[in-house]
């Protein structure tokens, strides 16, 4: 595949985790003879944690340097916290791709753009009898950023690139958004709810837009950890407490890379419908 003229690219969550390690990969494919290749790439680290975005930023750096690709890149960083009262990140979103942005170029300049959808919220985890009104707030909350913030930043991403010939959008997905687990009920209803309007996107605009619910495995993060000593003492819980014993939770370097794979058609079956594709079947596990 020859290269791509210039990529935009915007990550949330980037801080940390699962979001650093897909802007690493995301750097490594576009910068190196892939079916990803750019000439140029213009990405934006986006989280709440600036001063973490911070160090996110110069770990990219450092992979375009190593590739003698840094001055192909362009690298920005903004505060999103997606928890943000919806009028007030209405607002935030709306101005995110105006001009200037923290895009070095015009919107028209980009013949690709990616958004990867990876910041997210665990809520309240309790079986769905026990969710009585002091959950409300909670639950309100995590469906507010989980849902309403990522189709709010959807629409505006979509509206931005517009003209734009290839674009494609990652939501992070679970297998919680198809398949139901004990106490997990206000996670993986969220979860649902986001494949779904991946494929009513890629129902609309397809196929100048690609759209993928990645599920990327129980990863061996922060999350997991606070899931393992928050969780209601159900089975599941201790499934997760032997994986992490057994040094059985995924990389998430190993996940991001099965992404690119994905995105890059060298793994997994994907056309830009909004398919729900698992990391344990891209690995072949």
């Amino acid at each position: 595949m020859s290269p791509t003229k210039s990529i935009a690219a915007l990550v949330t969550g980037a801080s940390r985790g699962f979001g650093r390690a897909i802007a690493l990969s995301f750097v490594a494919r576009t910068l190196s003879s892939s079916p990803l290749s750019a000439t140029s790439l213009h990405l934006v680290l986006a989280s709440r944690d600036i001063n973490a975005l911070a160090e996110s930023k110069t770990l990219v750096i450092d992979v375009a340097r190593s590739l003698n690709r840094e001055k192909d890149i362009h690298v920005a960083t903004i505060p999103l916290d997606m928890s943000t009262p919806p009028a007030q990140l209405d607002s935030h979103l709306a101005t995110l791709f105006a001009v200037p942005s923290a895009l070095p170029l015009p919107i028209s300049s980009y013949s690709s753009a990616y958004l990867f959808h990876n910041a997210g919220m665990l809520g309240p985890l309790s079986r769905a009898r026990d969710l009585s009104p002091s959950h409300t707030t909670d639950i309100a909350t995590a469906l507010s950023q989980d849902v309403a913030a990522y189709i709010a930043l959807t629409s505006h991403f979509l509206t931005a690139f517009t003209d734009t010939s290839n674009v494609v959008i990652v939501n992070v997905s679970s297998l919680a958004a198809i398949q139901p687990f004990e106490t997990w009920g206000v996670y993986g209803a969220g979860k649902a709810a986001r494949d779904l309007f991946m494929r009513t996107v890629a129902e609309e605009e397809g196929p100048r837009v690609k759209t993928l619910n990645y599920a990327p495995g129980p990863l061996d993060t922060a999350m997991q950890t606070h899931i393992r000593t928050s969780m209601p003492a159900v089975p599941l819980r201790q499934v997760y407490v032997d994986m992490h014993t057994q040094g059985k939770l995924v990389k998430v370097e190993d996940s991001a890379e099965a992404l690119l794979d994905v995105l890059g058609g060298i793994k997994g079956k994907w056309e830009g419908n909004g398919e729900h594709v698992d990391y344990f079947h891209v690995v072949g596990e």
